[in-house]
């Protein structure tokens, strides 16, 4: 027992580091939680960042960077509608922004996406890749689907 839980320790510390192990799906079955941070960029623009701790001050600060000086949020939630790409569909923005994450230095982030503020009552998107939001949560990239039987 004393054992599994060194190697769960050393497994979920090495798969934060290792850009080839860094999966949401690891992490998860690891039982490591996952925090969403936002950051707003003016009025209309949320990142979600999906993240294994708690931001520092200097990783928020390369986050803002990143973000061309978006603000960090210090709610768990952002009220509002919002046009988004589906939570079970992992963008391949998001890829490219979590690597240079890790060309940063910054550890521990899995997933960033973009999120839009809408005004009308019958915004215009792709369905097939995005969704509406009527407000956005920790829950954000939370997927309760599960497989179907084959």
């Amino acid at each position: 027992m004393v054992i599994c839980e060194i190697y769960r320790n050393f497994v979920a510390k090495n798969a934060l580091m290792h850009p080839l192990f860094n999966s949401r799906f690891l992490l998860h079955s690891l039982h490591i939680s996952l925090m969403v941070v936002f950051f707003k960029k003016g009025a209309n623009l949320i990142y979600a960042v999906e993240t294994s701790h708690k931001f520092s001050d200097e990783e928020k600060e390369k986050l803002q960077w990143l973000f061309d000086g978006a603000t960090p949020l210090t709610s768990t939630s952002v009220k509002g509608r919002f046009v988004g790409p589906r939570k079970e569909m992992i963008t391949p923005w998001s890829t490219n922004a979590v690597e240079i994450t890790q060309n940063m230095g910054l550890e521990g982030i899995t997933r960033i996406e973009e999120f839009h503020r809408v005004t009308t009552d019958e915004p215009t998107f792709d369905k097939m890749l995005s969704r509406l939001y009527d407000g956005l949560n920790s829950k954000v990239f939370t997927t309760s689907a599960t497989a179907a039987p084959i």
